[in-house]
């Protein structure tokens, strides 16, 4: 939901448009990931490790006891230049429906041509969005009651397709042990209506607040990443390091809301988000970097072929490669690079298209749809 920051980041908006930002150039980098996909297996709980921002003599020495013996437990420090050097965002046509006025979460549909989007907050449906923003109709989600939705991803199962909505959203600290995920077998836009598969998720440490879902269907594992601005009673600073929590998959969700498949989730690391928005170059153009708002994760998704994975924030999009046997939740905490993000005031939505294009857009209505080409 809208961060209680936003009337005063606003109001600084039409100031920091006329002060102006300049931007520095960004770093190089280079090497790409192997092909090899990891096993199909699920994965012990990683040690916690923190992730920041390498010097450029630096190697990373980050380990997680989730990446097999025979991998070498250190990442590449340089990342393939075609990855974030892409094209500035292209803006391809404007979102049609009324009735999206607060997308959070955007994923690629495979049984259209196009997305599929949702609402931030407790609108339980499936929108079905053509690749220049067409309306083209929605799927009501049938007999779950939705507290706060904030991003959506796709698993890659066996007999198909399945959409991911994450009711994850918990500005207040208050949900307890009920954020859920609503699992449904990929619709097609002649469908009215669709019934969800029910798991809950609980943290091991209390409820969290969080905008983004990433899905990495090859070791079968979940994982949130949170978007906390500061907790009341603490002298933390506003934008601190995300948490990531990861779970394990069950081969097959099949709760209901009155008897949810439970997912334990563990605490994998924390992903140093000050440090990134200090190097970003975008979140630096952002009005809301004025609160130091601008870096908070809002949204996130991992390309078709996984070698890809992508996080955004209110300013930025950055970019991580894959190496083979690796597992997502290990990649995003080592370095990423920076691609070109277009301006979105209230930012929350991004979805890969294909293994070299994404789509950013933004709450609000009538919002440009924003595509970004990879020259990879």
């Amino acid at each position: 939901m809208t961060t209680p920051r936003l009337v005063v980041s606003i109001a600084l908006f039409l100031m920091l448009l006329a002060a102006g930002c300049a931007a520095t150039n960004r770093p190089s980098i280079a090497a790409s990931p192997p092909d090899t996909p990891p096993p199909d297996t699920a994965l012990p709980a990683p040690t916690t490790a923190t992730a920041r921002v390498l010097g450029a003599n630096e190697v990373s020495t980050t380990a997680s006891t989730s990446i097999p013996t025979t991998v070498p437990t250190a990442l590449p420090t340089s990342i393939p230049p075609a990855l974030c050097a892409s094209p500035a965002p292209n803006a391809t046509g404007r979102i049609e429906s009324e009735r999206l006025l607060e997308i959070s979460g955007l994923v690629a549909a495979t049984t259209h041509d196009g997305f599929w989007a949702h609402n931030d907050g407790g609108d339980a449906t499936l929108y079905a969005v053509g690749p220049a923003g067409e309306d083209l109709g929605e799927v009501t989600i049938e007999g779950v009651e939705a507290f706060d939705l904030e991003d959506i991803a796709v698993r890659q199962a066996k007999a198909g397709p399945q959409i991911v909505l994450a009711d994850i959203g918990d500005n207040t600290f208050s949900r307890g042990l009920d954020h859920q995920l609503l699992f449904v077998d990929e619709p097609t836009v002649a469908m009215d209506a669709i019934a969800a598969r029910v798991a809950v998720i609980s943290y091991p440490d209390g409820p969290h607040n969080a905008e983004v879902l990433l899905i990495d269907s090859e070791w079968n594992q979940i994982m949130v990443v949170t978007k906390e601005d500061g907790l009341p009673d603490t002298d933390q600073s506003v934008l601190r390091e995300a948490n990531l929590y990861v779970g394990d998959l069950p081969v097959r969700v099949d709760g209901t809301p009155s008897n949810p498949t439970p997912i334990e989730m563990w605490h994998a690391g924390t992903i140093d988000l000050p440090a990134l928005r200090e190097r970003s170059t975008e979140t630096k153009a952002h009005p809301f970097d004025v609160l130091e708002l601008s870096g908070l994760a809002t949204g996130g998704d991992v390309s078709p072929d996984g070698r890809t994975i992508a996080l955004r924030t209110y300013g930025s999009v950055w970019l991580w490669p894959r190496p083979a046997n690796t597992g997502v939740a290990d990649v995003i905490l080592e370095e990423p690079c920076e691609a070109q993000a277009a301006f979105e005031l209230q930012g929350e939505a991004l979805a890969f298209i294909d293994n070299n294009r994404w789509a950013t857009v933004a709450e609000g209505q009538n919002m440009p749809l924003h595509v970004v080409a990879s020259s990879r």
